[in-house]
Formats: C-alpha cells, sequence, structure tokens
C-alpha cells in the first residue's frame, strides 16, 4: 500500500509528507477456507481501510504509527489474525543515499 503520510521529526516532513510503502502480512485460520466466500476468509478491502485510516493521522515515528495500524486492525475485525506490519520511509532525509528505512512490528509485540 503507498500514501503520502505525514511522518517525520521535521517541520518540513509535517508540512510536505512522505512517501510511505506499507506492507502487511496476515496469517489466520480464516484464510485457509475451504468455501469461496469473502465472509469466511480476510475481506482485503476492509484491511487496506484500516491501514488508510491510520495513514491520515500526523505521527512523528514509524513506529508509533506501525503500532496503530496493529491496533486499527484488531478494532476491524482481526484481533484473532497474526499480523506484521512493515512501514517504510521511502528516500528518508538523512545525510546520504538512502532508498528507504523500514520498522517491522508484529501484533504480538503491541
Amino acid at each position: 500500500m503507498r500514501f503520502r503520510a505525514f511522518i517525520g521529526v521535521y517541520d518540513f516532513e509535517q508540512a510536505e509528507g512522505n512517501d510511505i510503502v506499507v506492507d502487511l502480512e496476515i496469517s489466520d485460520p480464516a484464510i485457509r477456507s475451504m468455501s469461496d466466500n469473502l465472509r469466511q476468509t480476510i475481506d482485503y478491502a476492509l484491511a487496506y481501510q484500516a491501514v488508510a485510516a491510520v495513514m491520515q493521522n500526523r505521527y512523528q515515528l514509524l513506529e508509533t504509527a506501525a503500532t496503530d495500524i496493529i491496533l486499527n486492525l484488531r478494532k476491524s475485525g482481526m484481533q484473532d489474525a497474526d499480523c506484521t506490519v512493515r512501514i517504510a520511509k521511502i528516500n528518508p532525509p538523512l545525510d546520504g543515499p538512502v532508498d528507504r528505512v523500514i520498522i517491522e512490528l508484529t501484533n504480538a509485540e503491541v
């Protein structure tokens, strides 16, 4: 998932935003559904909406955004799923050329 989000400690990051990529890995017994019924598995649209809602907020740290994504996924009905969130800031403003920085967090850590 790709977003323009306001995550960072610098004033210009809060004013202009950054390009952010969120990868979401979900493991849940419901995924092994033997039927072809969306109600018996994970609804990817709901997962996207849960992530997108969090990405509208302003944060200083990727870690805080990742935590809020997991909490919002739980609220959206995935409380029993094992989730891993990888959130990356593309071209972060560091002292040299860096393609991205990535934070990874699992729901067991939240």
